[in-house]
């Protein structure tokens, strides 16, 4: 099934889901215990079991979407967006798409996009 979704929606979606991964991964493997085999919430629920590396593909979609959700709160939120609003979005979204070495580099982009995003604000 082919369902339309805006792209910051499936982010939130993946974020979230990425957040609670823990709890899902306790569910499923509780759920034999506690859930009769044949049910409907176990035969529903036991194919969205996820390996780990769907985990590290959903983790990389995040990244790459965290600092474009970031820009169009940024530029959604002003009543007037201003052209040197729109080339600093431009700049910071151009470092991020930069193959970042270590997460501390992440970590510094990151510290750098929340200072301009204070400025703005």
């Amino acid at each position: 099934m082919d369902v339309r979704t805006r792209w910051n929606s499936t982010y939130a979606m993946l974020k979230d889901y990425y957040a609670n991964r823990e709890s899902y991964e306790e569910f499923l493997k509780d759920a034999p215990e506690h859930v009769k085999p044949n049910s409907p919430i176990y035969t529903t629920c036991k194919p969205c079991k996820l390996k780990d590396t769907e985990y590290g593909l959903m983790l990389a979609i995040c990244n790459t979407l965290e600092p474009l959700n970031d820009a169009t709160k940024l530029l959604s939120a002003s009543k007037f967006s201003t052209l040197t609003q729109l080339r600093e979005v431009i700049s910071m979204l151009k470092l991020f798409s930069q193959p970042s070495e270590t997460k501390s580099t992440a970590w510094v982009r990151r510290m750098q996009w929340a200072d301009e995003c204070k400025e703005w604000a």
